[in-house]
């Protein structure tokens, strides 16, 4: 939660879908994010890049890249 306030409640849930995946669904009420940042951080993670400054900052979503394709999870 570094763009929410320390209060802030996440909610993680996660169910079976019926093809064998696991859909893990988080939630928070951080300040959000444009259209196009999603879409540069779900490219993010479905292929994580090497570490460098930018990805640094944003570690958490470099660790689940990371972990997600060393697990064959699929991340949207």
């Amino acid at each position: 939660t570094s763009f929410s306030s320390p209060q802030t409640k996440v909610k993680v849930t996660g169910h079976a879908l019926p093809d064998g995946r696991v859909l893990v669904e988080i939630h928070d009420t951080g300040i959000g994010l444009s259209p196009e940042d999603l879409a540069a951080i779900n490219e993010r993670l479905a292929a994580p890049p090497t570490v460098d400054v930018s990805v640094s900052r944003r570690m958490g979503l470099f660790v689940v890249g990371r972990l997600s394709q060393r697990h064959g999870i699929r991340i949207q």
